[in-house]
């Protein structure tokens, strides 16, 4: 106690100098600390933005083709975007523009530049995107945020993950970090529907110039604001930025996918079968061995195999499962495909049948069995008898997905294997497989394992080995002879990394199990593969996600070549396949663009690439055998052997191998024309690669050799489908030689009747494209040489240096449209014939000559001027119009009229004809319009004169009694005038049939109709004179099926004795109303019902009423047909109308009406007709509706029922469909209550916090709806001043908010410098005083 006090005291002053000096020294340190240390921290500024001077320098969208919305019309989706960009930098975040946000949100475009979403840059459809920014120079970046609004509620997700890559010289990028959603806290700025959060990078110390983003997009992400924080000077002290991961540049493969990756696999067929949507109805679809036959065999036209076709069979699903669900994520259809689904697909393609026959597995290996029995060795397939014996199809089977989404996908028992995953430290994975001792459910949800990636991995393997091993398990049961498995094709068509975030590792794994699962099953290794979407997520590594090969579908039917080009350079450049695509006749050009992808697959090279074809369901079998929707096509199977085969599609030019000639208007020296060298039109060379004399040459002089029109005529070696025509012509206009004013192509089954398809000129190269192919064994081009205004005649030299077609061998009839002269009803007796001019005057022929008879003479080919109509501009100016009244109402299925064309005369044909038909001469139905006729000359010697026929037929027989012809005056391409000066024609057709006076209206297939089959009644509600009405009505309605008509008898009503009517009239329902309508009468309206006693396909009903308008008896305006099959659910089949029945007179007042509806295919047991009594003028009604024999016509038809049980769900109740598949008349039946939802125990979806209420989510176990409920907020709970939640200080506490007392700028490390330097000063003086004090104990 005595030496300490000694020390307290004077310790110090007895220190020896050197210790004095030291101790000095630590103090004046501390001092210096004291001082400078807080001066440093003071002249550190506080991160700020380095983003001022920023720009985006780059700005990359994986698929920079794609249209917006596919409407190009708006624009591609990566210049609108590139537009946009500057919003990540302009400092405006939309929570900060509140009011104009809520005020625009809804009802702005996407990137709209003035609506509340352009605070956002919207990006769009499901492809990456790879942002640079450059901050204009090398800056100490220590925080990265980028800001993005998100929108559950408008399907605006955040992105899975954002990469961070930071450079200084724009060239070399290291990945700075990456951060996903689940590290992202989103925050509610009070504007409804949306939130924010950041994706942020803190804690770095790097220095760059260039900040680069990618992220994954599913179908849209906003971005708000890419905010970079940090120092404007480099420092001195960053961390070395190539420490980090670098981001490789990607290296072309520089090749398609191989034979190698694919196990010689080339052409593989994608077999759909399953459950998929069929005119609006799930269906359950299949294949049959007959359409198997088709897909494995090249067959001719007789169905004998020649070769075979596709080398490998992939059978997979729609998108459907039996129930509705789906095996993808899709839409608002959470009813996601389940253990029990994957299982139902698999018996589906292993064991169904339909109606006793093999479908599906079994068919194709009986179809490929039946191949190998049938086909011969021969030159097309270069096999022998063994090779074709021994053949083995490879078959490929579907794995369904495991959705992110789903979880409860089902059970595995106890004894099945369940695969556990681990997810090493280098973030490989690796699994070990165990049986279960006890059943578990499996969830594929992150959520659903607490985040566990792990445990979540688990079960999503465990069903994928689970699903495989049955598959695998099968097939060995089956043992199929003519076919073995070869692998197995990875169902989704995209990594949906934009929304599971486990995605790309589940993949993995599903592939790791594909090569061991072959292992384990003796079975060698089991191939693996896939067929992603355009540039879809994924396709840059597939072969990192452990794939054999890839396949990438162009996805170009609405893109065009343009797609198809990029498509191809991506497969390339990633190592991948094509996919062929077929899409149908769904639309105008789509089988041009199925051409194309041969065509391209030839230029581009991927046509000696592996590839799998999408045909739909059905199509490519129907092609083969030339029926259904696509009766007409065959020509196209048979492309597409030539393309498998390895073949060009088409040759250079089909008309090398043609039989060529010449024609003129007038040979003018016959020798000079007999020495042309035609072989040089087909030699390859087109204009530009000849010189005029060259011999290469068709060098006609039209003063001294042939005069224009000329014509190139071409008979082909076989019937062929023609896509394309076209003509090179030289071009010396300086020296007098032009290439012609326009060129007409045309087809023609004899080389006598030519149907025109086209006009070319100079502006188009003279080439027509012919979309999807025109069946003919001639074509023609008929030259139009450009006319000398000078000299007023056509130029006189033309040189013709290629004549070309492309197209492919076809089986199709060549069809050149004509109608059927036996049915022609233009000649009716009673037809009046009118013709009128653009001013509506009557428009005469220059002849004389009578309309009707030059129309109707049955003279094509007529004599100028004598057998024609005709008149001249001065006569009559277009446009004009013919109307034909008939007489009477008629079917009409065509209508067609010739005209004359004479050029070289100033006569020319329209270039279009309209046709019309009219029930009463004022309303008019489009028939169509006929632009291509068909060419027929008068000397078929000379190109000109000749007679040109517009024909037009129906779509569907129409019901007229007039017909209209509109036209105007034809250019003429010989004078090259718009409008020639004379119209001239000579013959017009109407095909149909005269609904004649006095005739029954149906005759045949008439159903025996009894009295007791009727009813006929009121619609309203009867008074007592009503009732005695009723009565008589019921007691003489069986004349009304007695075959008599009423003109046996004369008039009365509700008397069989003396007529044969019944009728009803005015004053038999209501009471009279002095006021009202027609006398104050009611006409509710009346019925004529009959129970045929079974279902009857129908052909036609008629009903015959009586018209006498003197008596007070009116027809009804119209009667209304309809049909049931259980006389309570009623079908209307519309509403004969009094105007288009022609009446029969029966006596000088008395007329009868056939109110006829011919039908077909209807369907029914029941037949009503409805009617009121008939309208007399504005304010009266007919007193009497009266009506005689009703007629039904056709054949018996028993219901074939088909039932399908439509389940009940949560929502909606369930019920059995019954259709028929005969005549698809349906009903529901067995219907079931809505089952209720079943909510599980709940999910805390957001917290609660001290301030903000949370949420707690609860989900359907049936159906996975959600609902949520809310969570109150905790509120403040204060320990110690602190809250226990949330760590905030008590602001009522005494002493007040110690928050101003702490540092808020500078970087708090150099405080902590402070205090270390503190603290070591401290210990040193507590070091020396320890010391001397032993020192002195010594």
């Amino acid at each position: 106690m005595d030496k300490l006090n000694n020390l307290k005291e004077g310790s110090f002053v007895k220190t020896p100098k050197a210790w004095r000096r030291l101790l000095a020294g630590v103090i004046c340190l501390m001092m210096l600390c004291s001082v400078i240390v807080p001066a440093v921290h003071a002249e550190e500024s506080a991160p700020v933005s380095l983003t001022a001077n920023a720009r985006v320098s780059a700005y990359t969208i994986a698929d920079p083709a794609n249209y917006y919305n596919n409407n190009a019309s708006i624009g591609y989706i990566t210049e609108i975007e590139e537009a946009s960009y500057d919003r990540l930098l302009d400092g405006k975040t939309a929570d900060q523009y509140r009011e104009k946000f809520d005020e625009e949100w809804v009802g702005s475009a996407w990137n709209d530049p003035n609506g509340g979403r352009s605070l956002f840059l919207n990006l769009y459809r499901g492809v990456s995107r790879d942002i640079t920014v450059d901050l204009g120079t090398v800056q100490n970046v220590t925080e990265l945020n980028l800001h993005v609004g998100i929108s559950s509620y408008y399907g605006v997700p955040g992105p899975t993950n954002v990469r961070f890559y930071l450079s200084e010289n724009g060239k070399d990028f290291y990945l700075a970090g990456t951060v996903t959603d689940d590290q992202v806290t989103t925050t509610s700025v009070g504007i409804e529907h949306l939130e924010h959060g950041g994706y942020v990078l803190s804690g770095l110390n790097y220095n760059a110039r260039y900040v680069r983003i990618q992220l994954p997009v599913s179908v849209w992400v906003f971005l708000d604001e890419l905010f970079v924080n940090g120092y404007t000077q480099a420092s001195e002290t960053a961390d070395d930025l190539t420490k980090l991961e670098k981001l490789e540049t990607e290296v072309s493969k520089e090749s398609y996918s191989t034979t190698a990756q694919s196990g010689g696999i080339m052409h593989d067929f994608l077999s759909y079968q399953g459950w998929g949507t069929v005119n609006g109805e799930l269906t359950e679809t299949y294949k049959t061995v007959r359409e198997y036959e088709a897909i494995v065999a090249y067959l001719n036209e007789e169905g004998v195999p020649q070769d075979w076709l596709y080398d490998a069979v992939t059978m997979l699903g729609h998108a459907s499962t039996s129930s509705g669900g789906v095996y993808l994520v899709s839409g608002s259809n959470t009813k996601y495909a389940t253990k029990a689904d994957w299982k139902e697909w698999v018996d589906h393609i292993y064991d169904f049948t339909y109606n006793g026959e093999i479908t599906n597995l079994d068919a194709l290996n009986k179809a490929v069995g039946n191949v190998k029995a049938t086909m011969v060795p021969n030159e097309l397939n270069g096999l022998s008898e063994s090779e074709i014996a021994s053949y083995v199809l490879p078959v490929r089977l579907a794995v369904y997905p495991a959705i992110y989404a789903q979880n409860n996908w089902g059970t595995l028992e106890a004894g099945d294997t369940y695969i556990y995953v681990t997810v090493n430290a280098d973030g490989s994975l690796s699994y070990t497989a165990e049986k279960l001792t006890q059943s578990k459910t499996l969830d594929f949800t992150l959520h659903g394992h607490g985040n566990d990636e792990a445990a979540t991995l688990s079960d999503r393997a465990s069903a994928f080995y689970w699903y495989m091993n049955l598959l695998a398990e099968r097939w060995q049961q089956k043992n199929y002879s003519n076919l073995k498995l070869h692998g197995f094709y990875y169902y989704e068509e995209k990594t949906s990394e934009s929304v599971d975030s486990l995605v790309v590792d589940t993949v993995k794994l599903y592939n790791m199990m594909i090569d061991q699962l072959g292992t384990d099953r003796g079975a060698g290794d089991y191939s693996s593969y896939w067929i992603p979407f355009y540039t879809a997520d994924g396709t840059k590594y597939w072969q990192d996600l452990g794939f054999d090969y890839a396949v990438m579908q162009p996805n170009a039917y609405n893109y065009g070549q343009t797609r198809l080009n990029s498509a191809a350079d991506y497969a390339y450049f990633y190592g991948m396949g094509i996919e062929m695509e077929w899409m149908g006749l769904a639309q105008e050009g789509y089988v041009d663009t199925f051409i194309q992808y041969m065509t391209t697959g030839a230029a581009k090279g991927y046509q000696s690439a592996p590839s799998a074809w999408y045909w739909g369901t059905w199509d490519l079998p129907r092609l083969c055998y030339n029926e259904g929707n696509v009766k007409g096509y065959r020509y196209l199977y048979d492309l597409v052997y030539q393309y498998i085969s390895g073949n060009a599609i088409y040759s250079e030019n089909i008309l090398s191998s043609a039989e060529l000639s010449l024609k003129a208007r007038t040979i003018l020296n016959q020798d000079t024309v007999n020495g042309y060298d035609l072989s040089v039109l087909t030699d390859g060379l087109l204009a530009a690669d000849t010189k005029w004399g060259s011999g290469k040459l068709l060098q006609i002089n039209g003063n001294n050799a042939a005069t224009s029109p000329y014509e190139l005529i071409a008979k082909l070696a076989e019937t062929t489908a023609v896509t394309e025509l076209s003509t090179s012509f030289f071009d010396w206009t300086s020296a007098g030689v032009v290439p012609p004013y326009a060129v007409d192509y045309f087809i023609s089954a004899d080389g006598e009747n030519w149907l025109q398809v086209g006009r070319t000129s100079a502006e188009d190269n003279y080439t027509l494209a012919i979309a999807d192919g025109v069946a003919t064994k001639y074509v023609k081009a008929r030259i139009y040489c450009s006319y000398n205004t000078a000299g007023k005649a056509p130029h006189a030299w033309l040189g013709i240096a290629e004549f070309s077609a492309k197209g492919t061998a076809t089986t199709r009839k060549v069809e050149i449209p004509a109608l059927n002269a036996e049915k022609n009803l233009a000649s009716l007796d009673g037809a009046v014939y009118t013709i009128t001019d653009s001013k509506g005057a009557a428009v005469a022929s220059i002849n004389g000559n009578n309309l009707k008879t030059v129309l109707t003479d049955g003279t094509v080919k007529g004599a100028w001027n004598a057998g024609y109509y005709c008149f001249n501009d001065v006569a009559a100016s277009d446009p004009f119009s013919l109307v034909v009244d008939l007489g009477e109402n008629c079917y009409v299925n065509g209508v067609s009229m010739n005209f004359y064309s004479w050029v070289t005369a100033g006569v020319a044909a329209p270039e279009n004809v309209s046709f019309y038909t009219s029930l009463d001469g004022k309303t008019w139905s489009f028939l169509g319009i006929a632009s291509n006729p068909v060419a027929l000359y008068n000397d078929n010697k000379a190109t000109d004169p000749m007679n040109l026929t517009f024909v037009q037929k129906a779509a569907a027989t129409a019901t007229a009694r007039y017909v209209k012809v509109e036209f105007e005056r034809g250019g003429n391409p010989y004078l090259q005038v718009a409008k020639s000066n004379w119209v001239a024609f000579s013959e017009l057709m109407i095909e149909g049939t005269a609904l004649s006076n006095g005739k029954k209206p149906l005759e045949k297939n008439l159903l025996p109709l009894t009295e007791n089959m009727l009813t006929v009644d009121m619609l309203g509600t009867p008074n007592a004179n009503g009732e005695t009405g009723r009565t008589a009505v019921d007691a003489a309605k069986g004349v009304l099926v007695d075959g008599l008509y009423g003109d046996t008898y004369p008039w009365s009503m509700n008397n069989p004795a003396t007529s044969a009517y019944v009728g009803f009239q005015q004053g038999w329902e209501g009471s009279y109303d002095a006021s009202a309508y027609n006398k104050g009468w009611l006409n509710t309206g009346y019925y004529a019902q009959l129970n045929l006693g079974k279902p009857y396909a129908l052909r036609g009903v008629a009903m015959d009423f009586l018209r006498n308008n003197p008596s007070g008896i009116g027809a009804p305006a119209g009667v209304t047909v309809l049909v049931s099959n259980d006389g309570e659910t009623w079908t209307n089949l519309g509403v004969i109308d009094e105007s288009i029945v022609t009446p029969c007179k029966t006596n000088a007042a008395h007329e009868k009406l056939y109110y006829v509806l011919n039908l077909e295919n209807v369907c029914a047991q029941y037949v009503r007709f409805e009617f009121k009594r008939g309208i007399k003028d504005e304010e009266s009604i007919y007193s009497f509706v009266c009506f005689d024999e009703i007629v039904v016509a056709g054949v018996e038809h028993e219901h074939n029922f088909t039932e399908s049980e439509t389940p009940a769900t949560c929502t909606d109740g369930g019920y059995t469909t019954r259709t028929c598949t005969d005549c698809a008349y349906s009903y529901i039946t067995n219907r079931t209550e809505a089952l209720g939802h079943n909510w599980n125990e709940g999910v805390v979806s957001k917290k609660a916090t001290c301030t903000e209420a949370g949420e707690k989510t609860y989900t359907c176990e049936r159906c996975q709806t959600t609902r949520t409920e809310e969570i109150p907020a905790m509120g403040h709970e204060y320990i110690n001043r602190v809250c226990r939640h949330c760590g905030k200080l008590d602001p009522s506490a005494a002493g007040g908010n110690n928050a101003g007392n702490t540092p808020k700028t500078g970087d708090s490390s150099n405080l902590l410098v402070w205090f270390g330097l503190l603290l070591a000063a401290a210990a040193t003086v507590v070091g020396i005083v320890v010391y001397n004090k032993k020192k002195e104990e010594q």
